[in-house]
């Protein structure tokens, strides 16, 4: 698997993960919002042959930097391809001569909040209706 930096070639690729990483329709990016990051923020792409996953790092964010998004098509859950993009994102954050990473995650996505835990992130707060539906976020960072 390759993971490399992001380009608007890549927007077909990135919204098939979109739509096909589990996430209800109503959290899910629109084709202008994955531009917008591409053109502002660190994106990258997670491949095999096709696209299989993206994230999306935001320079800074309080004292360190945010991991805006990361999705993984729901085929290739489970595979390590979360593993090597979040471990790209620190490596970036490191690079930006950052020392935190945040993440802010649904409360109800434990699948996510328990990689986050194992990848030695910490539940600093909770963000009530952080959502457009209302729903809750957790903000998790980690020092890296």
């Amino acid at each position: 698997m390759r993971i490399r930096k992001a380009t608007l070639n890549d927007l077909a690729g990135i919204m098939d993960v979109v739509r096909n990483s589990g996430y209800p329709l109503q959290h899910q990016y629109s084709q202008d919002t994955i531009k917008f990051f591409i053109d502002r923020h660190i994106v990258f792409v997670a491949e095999e042959m096709n696209i299989v996953g993206y994230m999306v790092v935001k320079e800074n964010f309080r004292d360190g930097s945010e991991l805006e998004s990361i999705e993984v098509d729901n085929r290739f859950h489970g595979k390590g391809v979360a593993d090597q993009l979040i471990e790209r994102a620190e490596q970036t954050v490191k690079k930006l001569k950052k020392n935190k990473l945040y993440i802010k995650c649904w409360t109800g996505n434990l699948r996510a909040s328990s990689f986050y835990e194992k990848k030695g992130y910490k539940k600093l707060e909770l963000i009530k209706a952080y959502y457009s539906d209302g729903k809750d976020a957790n903000l998790w960072c980690k020092e890296l």
